[in-house]
């Protein structure tokens, strides 16, 4: 181990997923954790979180598959700490692109985030640190298209490599059944982390597959009214008494008297909406309602049918109207016609008379 006093582990890509829970774990055992992830916003807020549960923790901005980044994080954390004792690298980027589908860009990165990553780390630890623990948390195994395998692979047969040329620098690799899920249903692979990080398993050149639980289900999480509306055989009911079931630990905190004073409160509130005849007024008044709005609708259709009736009345008037006006202007085009014609007539009998 390394000679400086303060137990020290660096954790890669700590700002989410596994990096995130591994971090946390490290630093509620009392390690300083040094957060490296490419997003500093992520890096701080993990740190955050450690110091907030009583640890101590720094951010650190840098991405791991950039050679540049790698040595400028291991100078800064040597310039803190002196040295440090083990190094996490979550290495479990997954493109779940289709292999047809796969762009260079997107294979390049997937190299990056894997394979090339894990190159860096190893490389600055065997140049850098004479002895310290490794861990690698390769891709996960659910991930089946030909490009995540081959990353998983690489990662694997590089660590063993690793392992058979710096004997003194203890390795092992991890690979999670499933992607990162939250602190709870990962704690397994965090257990088997620190299991192989600690100095009394002594182990290296381990591989090891870690069958993780399914992680919650999205539906879950939703209100019971939404859980009942997207499934037939649940009841809303049930899912609201269970948010309310106490635990028996709560029921021992809670005693007694706590318990009659919640039970005292429910009736008083039942029985505030019961009116003088021990109805629900609740119901009552909704009830009222209902008729209310139906004597009103009834109203409106009612008042809505002699309006039309009698629209339809005034209509045929008017159109009787229209009919009589047409009428008497066809009889003055009539009249008006056949004086033009018996004026013509006259002028006629007027001009033959003149030759005569």
């Amino acid at each position: 181990m390394s000679q400086h006093s303060v137990k020290v582990i660096v954790v890669s890509n700590a700002g989410k997923g596994f990096g995130r829970s591994i971090a946390l774990a490290y630093g509620s055992a009392g390690y300083d954790v040094v957060c490296i992830d490419d997003e500093v916003d992520l890096a701080s807020k993990t740190a955050a979180e450690i110091e907030n549960q009583g640890g101590k923790a720094i951010p650190i901005q840098a991405d791991v598959s950039s050679s540049m980044d790698v040595r400028k994080a291991f100078d800064k954390i040597f310039e803190l700490f002196g040295s440090f004792d083990g190094i996490v690298h979550v290495a479990s980027f997954e493109n779940k692109s289709r292999f047809i589908s796969l762009t260079e860009s997107e294979f390049a990165e997937v190299v990056g985030k894997g394979l090339k990553s894990s190159f860096l780390v190893l490389r600055s630890a065997a140049r850098f640190l004479e002895d310290v623990w490794l861990v690698l948390v390769t891709p996960p195994k659910s991930a089946k298209e030909p490009h995540m395998v081959a990353s998983r692979g690489a990662i694997v047969e590089l660590s063993k490599s690793f392992k058979d040329r710096y004997p003194n620098l203890r390795i092992n690799v991890i690979t999670p059944s499933r992607p990162a899920s939250d602190a709870t249903h990962d704690a397994i692979l965090v257990e088997n982390v620190r299991y192989l990080s600690s100095a009394s398993s002594g182990l290296s050149g381990h591989h090891l597959e870690v069958e993780l639980p399914p992680p919650p289900k999205v539906i879950e999480s939703l209100l019971p009214e939404v859980q009942a509306a997207l499934n037939d055989d649940v009841r809303q009911s049930d899912l609201e008494a269970g948010l309310y079931e106490l635990s028996d630990e709560e029921d021992d905190f809670l005693g007694d008297d706590e318990l009659n004073d919640f039970d005292d409160f429910d009736d008083e509130l039942t029985g505030s909406s019961l009116d003088a005849d021990g109805n629900d007024s609740f119901e009552t008044q909704a009830s009222e309602d209902i008729d209310a709005r139906a004597e009103s609708s009834d109203d409106f259709e009612e008042d809505d049918f002699v309006y039309r009736v009698e629209s339809a009345d005034d209509y045929d008037d008017e159109l009787d109207e229209a009919r009589d006006e047409v009428t008497d202007y066809e009889q003055d085009v009539y009249l008006e016609k056949n004086y033009d014609l018996k004026l013509v007539k006259d002028i006629e009998r007027i001009n033959r008379k003149e030759d005569d």
